[in-house]
């Protein structure tokens, strides 16, 4: 009797294993068979250029309403190395407002609201990258709108 449940019991699960193992294939976790799937990428987003343009536009709009005056010259300045752009060009951008500031005043030295801003950053010391800025300051208009003496 031991002999015979010894066979049965070894034999028994090989059967069950051969039954649930035929015609089935590796679990697929919910995902359909496509080559080339990747789940974790996002899908990628482009930009139309009319739509960038016109936000530049509306942008553009939104600033020139908040000038009052501007100079006739342009204002460059270079700030030092960072290890990013855009540390860098924040640097650019701090020498920049500390220049007009020094020339003209501190009404005049907001960057935001300067006129023809161009920026170009570039490779600088030991790997890191330096930003060079060029604008025409611009003084902004004041929130408050007191009556002009007569």
């Amino acid at each position: 009797m031991t002999r015979k449940f010894g066979i049965a019991s070894v034999a028994l699960p090989a059967v069950l294993v051969a039954v649930l193992t035929a015609g089935s294939t590796a679990p697929t976790l919910g995902q359909p068979y496509a080559p080339g799937y990747q789940p974790y990428q996002p899908t990628p987003y482009y930009r139309s250029y009319s739509r960038e343009r016109d936000r530049r536009h509306r942008r553009e709009e939104e600033v020139e309403g908040r000038r009052a005056e501007c100079k006739n010259e342009q204002v460059v300045a270079t700030g030092g190395t960072r290890p990013t752009a855009r540390w860098a060009l924040r640097a650019a951008n701090a020498t920049w407002s500390r220049l007009v500031m020094a020339s003209y005043g501190q009404e005049w030295a907001d960057v935001a609201v300067a006129k023809e801003h161009r920026h170009d950053c570039f490779p600088g010391v030991l790997g890191g990258r330096a930003c060079k800025v060029a604008a025409v300051p611009c003084k902004a208009r004041s929130q408050f709108d007191f009556p002009q003496p007569r």
